[in-house]
């Protein structure tokens, strides 16, 4: 089989769905030395991180704009390169390919086709944008895919409902946890804390500035926490806010008189990332909705007790290896915290249950089954 994949993301900021691509990729290197692979990319892989393969090949076309890039250079390229299979890994892809290729697409969510849902309205004219160009791929979703793969059974039924594709046509894929973060770390995590400011015990948050994160709502709820003498000496570290760029999560914990209490950090290497997980009290993940939701399985891979939403795919996920609670609730949040940090036997149960539901999700498990979704689609 030749196929090609659009692996951009692979070689961007890996966080959610760069992360799992990468990974994917890799491991399908290491277990598949038969089919013919095309890598398709922005640009130069400088720091060598995808595969060498004889059986993998780069191509690059250095054209930044997204949807130009995806519409038009994806198609010249699967006709160029005579492909069998087209795989677009990231909820998008193109409308017009040859009719002769399969083109199998990866819906993470589709959140972007809600209405007057609370989580899609953001301020972010990128996020806006990005939006329309996924409701505009929605077509290709439809009419041109042969086959669609989606990370859960939540995500699987919702895109049944919203975009009316026969059950047949969708397979659960789950997102495979980066081998990474099941090794001890190989760097001095007190050091490397350190560096970024830390030398106190902390609550980690992964979190952004769009709203179905609910960064706002895990600062209410650290809010309650914190202001219960026994907890005034844990902080609460949030990943994915830039501290110097004003915004309505910043202000909000300055309102608060929170400043001194939270850290906001950007742009961490995957080892900050795995001390954060690895050195933090609990890990809070009180998403409004996930079609997957990889964080809580990396902190549980790293031996954190996890407290998370009990909403959309997160139960489906995590199972009952972490505390559940409504997110739309910071006092009810804020007690599970509490729970979390105060009993011994709880955080116990939670780690050993943890790193027993992680091993569910090895990379490996997600490439066998992309590998047979492939091959049943070129019997057809």
């Amino acid at each position: 089989m030749k196929i090609g994949i659009d692996a951009r993301m692979a070689l961007r900021r890996r966080r959610g769905m760069g992360r799992v691509l990468l990974n994917l990729i890799k491991h399908l290197s290491a277990m598949d030395k038969e089919n013919q692979y095309f890598l398709y990319l922005e640009k130069e892989d400088k720091q060598s991180i995808l595969p060498s393969s004889k059986n993998f090949v780069k191509k690059v076309f250095p054209l930044r704009n997204y949807p130009l890039w995806e519409q038009f250079y994806l198609p010249i390229m699967t006709l160029k390169d005579n492909l069998d299979i087209l795989f677009c890994p990231a909820s998008t892809a193109p409308v017009l390919i040859p009719r002769k290729t399969k083109l199998v697409i990866t819906v993470h969510d589709i959140i972007f086709l809600k209405r007057n849902f609370a989580t899609i309205s953001s301020d972010s004219l990128y996020q806006k944008l990005g939006r329309m160009y996924r409701k505009f791929c929605a077509v290709s979703i439809r009419i041109r895919a042969s086959h669609i793969l989606t990370d859960s059974q939540f995500s699987k039924n919702d895109i049944q409902n919203e975009l009316g594709i026969p059950e047949d046509m969708i397979t659960v894929i789950p997102n495979g946890v980066d081998d990474f973060f099941f090794k001890k770390s190989e760097k001095d995590c007190k050091s490397v804390l350190a560096k970024l400011g830390i030398n106190f015990n902390f609550i980690f948050h992964l979190g952004g500035t769009t709203p179905n994160k609910n960064t706002i709502g895990a600062i209410q709820a650290y809010d309650f926490l914190v202001h219960k003498k026994e907890y005034e000496d844990v902080y609460l570290v949030i990943v994915g806010i830039s501290p110097t760029r004003e915004n309505k999560i910043i202000q909000y914990v300055k309102a608060l008189k929170l400043g001194g209490k939270v850290k906001f950090l950007n742009n961490i290497s995957d080892e900050e990332l795995k001390c954060l997980y690895s050195n933090s009290e609990l890990f809070l993940f009180p998403s409004l909705y996930e079609g997957f939701g990889l964080p809580p399985l990396e902190a549980m891979a790293c031996g954190t007790p996890v407290v998370v939403s009990n909403s959309t795919s997160l139960p489906e996920v995590v199972g009952e290896a972490a505390v559940k609670v409504d997110p739309n609730e910071p006092y009810e949040i804020g007690e599970a915290m509490a729970n979390v940090l105060c009993d011994e036997q709880l955080r116990m149960k939670l780690i050993k249950a943890g790193r027993q539901r992680v091993e569910n999700y090895r990379c490996e498990n997600s490439v066998k089954l992309l590998l047979r979704v492939f091959e049943d689609l070129l019997k057809e």
